[in-house]
């Protein structure tokens, strides 16, 4: 039978003897308590222990100390507590008697939390909060309690959801943004959602999928202005479109590594590489019905809604905030991007330097499929648009046999959803919850 526990303690290692003391105190009231140094067996996959954690664990203890955050906290901040989160189970913050009075620098996650505050001649009362924390019964110790000295300043409630809190923020717009800012707002996000700005989710055949980036919420132009050179008339009118919530899209193209482990999971018969190899390089020959049909796979594998990213996200991800053509300026060469049929094929989808959301070939090398068809463009402000879904779909980013003109950011192109061409893969998007 599986043990089922009342708390686990998120703890840096160098705070070891205090959160010892602080479990037996716990447990000294009746608290089973989930403390790698009692439960975690040697030898066992710490995947595998977060994956217990979350299964029987009720409430998390977020605990921090003179040092803040150790590095085994951030990963347990990316693997278990935004699922304690998600799952509708508290995360309750402590500061450690050791916390000084500058607090070390945070998640935003845990920013949006009522903290229990053990410094300052308050560990008694703060351990009572902390068992009314993680039972959700107010111990009788507390009924006299004056709870305002016991909360740390200018945080009202017990527990915000992540996401309703970002949804009180207004949406920035980051058209026109410098890289180390649009790189400073993707971080700030991937920390409110307990995730590194670059991840990959765990497959239940075993593995991981491919390697994604977050994407902050914002707002921005599409589309190209009047005076862009060799424009076309359907990349026009230019409009404000805005997301209200981050998502998630593949930091590369598909590769053939990965389509071909699906292809084989699937029992689906392997695409053609057309002579210029598999491994890194991106998947080819393969219809939207195709690309579809590994998101989908990767949503069961995963347990996370997978999907192509809308036209609208499509160009939000590759601009990362610039106004120019290209995500890397006015002009393109074949020292930024594959194109004009300069190689003749293919390269290894990490080749160039990415954009500053960390997203590679975003220009040429093979066009990418989007969820949806080609919306007409008006000069109304869009909110999460998506594009109609009949028969032809967009495709986006240019090839390696495509003229500079075909690779710019704002330009527009539809094939039938069956079709299948050298020049073609795609990336995956995962939404956020």
């Amino acid at each position: 039978m599986t043990d089922h526990f009342d708390v686990f303690l998120s703890h840096n290692s160098h705070d070891k003897p205090a959160v010892i003391a602080l479990a037996r105190k716990l447990k000294a009231h009746g608290l089973k308590v989930w403390l790698d140094a009692w439960e975690l067996r040697p030898g066992q996959p710490w995947q595998e222990a977060l994956e217990q954690i979350i299964e029987t664990t009720q409430t998390a203890a977020v605990l921090v100390g003179n040092d803040g955050f150790g590095p085994w906290q951030s990963r347990e901040m990316r693997g278990c507590l935004s699922e304690f989160a998600e799952h509708g189970k508290a995360v309750v913050p402590v500061l450690l008697p050791s916390c000084p009075t500058d607090v070390p620098k945070l998640p935003f996650f845990l920013k949006q939390l009522t903290w229990v505050d053990l410094r300052d001649g308050k560990e008694e009362q703060g351990f009572y909060h902390l068992i009314w924390g993680i039972t959700g019964k107010k111990p009788k110790e507390l009924e006299d309690a004056e709870e305002e000295n016991l909360i740390v300043p200018a945080i009202q409630t017990l527990i915000v959801p992540t996401q309703e809190a970002r949804e009180r923020e207004p949406i920035p717009h980051i058209h026109g943004w410098p890289s180390d800012k649009v790189q400073a707002l993707q971080r700030d996000t991937a920390q409110s959602l307990g995730l590194a700005t670059t991840f990959r989710d765990a497959l239940q055949s075993g593995g991981e999928g491919p390697l994604l980036a977050v994407i902050p919420a914002g707002s921005y132009l599409m589309g190209s202005p009047d005076d862009e050179p060799e424009r076309y008339d359907d990349e026009g009118p230019r409009h404000t479109v805005s997301f209200s919530k981050p998502f998630a899209i593949g930091v590369y193209a598909v590769t053939f590594d990965e389509y071909d482990r699906y292809c084989k999971a699937v029992k689906k018969s392997l695409v053609r590489d057309q002579a210029w190899g598999r491994g890194r390089q991106p998947v080819i020959n393969v219809s939207w019905e195709d690309a579809a049909a590994y998101c989908a796979w990767l949503t069961g594998q995963t347990g996370k809604q997978y999907r192509l990213p809308t036209e609208a996200e499509w160009e939000y991800a590759c601009r990362a905030g610039t106004d120019t053509p290209f995500y890397f300026g006015t002009t393109i060469s074949a020292q930024q991007a594959n194109f004009n049929r300069d190689t003749g094929s293919t390269v290894s989808v990490d080749k160039f330097q990415p954009n500053a959301f960390g997203l590679y070939q975003m220009h040429g090398n093979v066009w990418e499929w989007c969820e949806d068809g080609k919306r007409k463009y008006s000069e109304e402000t869009q909110i999460d648009p998506v594009g109609p879904t009949g028969a032809a779909r967009v495709v986006r980013g240019g090839s390696w046999f495509n003229l500079a003109r075909d690779c710019r950011s704002a330009y527009r192109r539809n094939f039938a959803p069956d079709d299948r061409d050298y020049d073609t893969g795609f990336c995956c998007a995962r939404v956020q919850s």
